[in-house]
């Protein structure tokens, strides 16, 4: 490429001192240059590309590649460290909330999550699964045992305080020596066949995936080994049996 010293320089020497003598000289360098390019590249008749020829790398992408945002723990009333913690809000809500829609919390406020997302398992604790819902709705199953009854007993004012005293009643069950004490935990079908139906029913393929799943929550000696199960069936699959428990 020549400098615009050099150009008027390479005009001048060949008799063109002046400025229109110099566009004629430009015009010369450039049907030179185009006469040399057309040698380095064949004399023939422009052709078209083969039909073969790719140009964007992504055309011929077979793996997927999409980039997919959800949650794969999450808990409701239906565990017991939320339930008994006042937490009132079931897998419906959760569902919506993660769906877009405004949600009540336990607390009254409306919430709206910013960007919607595209799955959610909801992974309630295996062990007593819904207990919390039960005790509100007296399962006539928690009437069978002396277990059942104390726990119904000290929710009945239905306070924070009384919720409280459920909580430490419950955990107690788990940490003596002797092991926990006879218990009907019958009520667990009735909550996990729910949790699934609301799985079912808001599984939307292509739109927003709700995967049934639950926490298996073992911890022995204070030893966090707690584990999400996700199913990969649905809820026909999954009602087969109830989550499988540490306890």
């Amino acid at each position: 490429m020549l400098t615009k010293k050099q150009f008027v320089e390479s005009a001048r020497l060949r008799g063109f001192p002046s400025p229109v003598g110099a566009v004629l000289a430009l015009a010369g360098l450039l049907g030179s240059a185009m006469v040399q390019a057309g040698m380095e590249h064949g004399e023939g008749e422009p052709t078209l590309p083969d039909p073969k020829t790719t140009y964007s790398p992504y055309l011929q992408d077979t793996f997927p590649n999409q980039v997919l945002f959800g949650d794969t723990h999450s808990h409701t009333a239906l565990s017991a460290d939320a339930g008994f913690f006042l937490n009132r809000l079931m897998p419906d809500d959760s569902y919506r909330f993660a769906k877009g829609e405004t949600v009540t919390s336990s607390t009254g406020v409306p919430a709206k999550i910013v960007r919607p997302l595209d799955f959610l398992v909801i992974s309630d604790h295996a062990e007593t699964f819904g207990l919390a819902i039960a005790i509100r709705e007296k399962h006539p199953a928690l009437s069978n045992t002396e277990w059942g009854r104390k726990l119904l007993e000290l929710a009945a004012p239905d306070t924070p305080e009384a919720w409280a005293q459920v909580y430490v009643y419950w955990a107690q069950a788990f940490i003596g020596e002797d092991g926990p004490p006879e218990m009907d935990l019958s009520f667990q079908d009735d909550m996990w066949r729910g949790a699934t139906e609301s799985a079912e029913h808001h599984n939307s393929p292509g739109a927003f995936t709700a995967m049934i799943g639950y926490e298996w929550t073992s911890g022995p000696a204070g030893n966090n080994l707690h584990r999400v199960v996700v199913y990969r069936g649905d809820k026909e699959e999954a009602d087969q049996a109830i989550p499988f428990s540490a306890l």
